[in-house]
């Protein structure tokens, strides 16, 4: 399926997949957002933004399961990074927000990216 929308649109939409995932997982611990929910939160509006950016390459219902698969390799390979760069301590916990975030983010971002694409794209 080829994708009929600008480029520039295209290449906007993974800037901010780089963007906010750089916010997770370098500011989003220094927020002074309680864990769980700082997790759950990121994790998310992390999940919603590669929704936004897959479906232009595959169907939408496709890039939600990407994007919360992705987005929890995401939070199970930062989890790992903070527990062999920096010593803390591995939480199971820590891990379960962060895929809940991503499903719920995946989740709300079908009904909400097909809501938006009638405002952004020609129809």
């Amino acid at each position: 399926m080829p994708n009929k929308r600008p480029k520039a649109l295209t290449v906007m939409r993974w800037v901010l997949v780089f963007a906010w995932t750089g916010v997770v997982l370098i500011a989003g611990p220094n927020l002074g957002i309680p864990s769980p929910l700082g997790s759950v939160l990121g994790f998310a509006v992390l999940s919603i933004v590669l929704v936004n950016a897959l479906w232009q390459h595959m169907p939408l219902a496709s890039a939600c399961i990407m994007a919360a698969i992705l987005a929890g390799l995401v939070g199970v390979a930062y989890e790992a990074l903070a527990f062999l760069a920096f010593g803390y301590a591995l939480s199971p916990g820590d891990w379960l927000a962060n895929a809940v975030g991503a499903v719920a983010g995946a989740a709300t971002g079908y009904p909400l990216i097909k809501k938006a694409d009638g405002f952004v794209s020609p129809a």
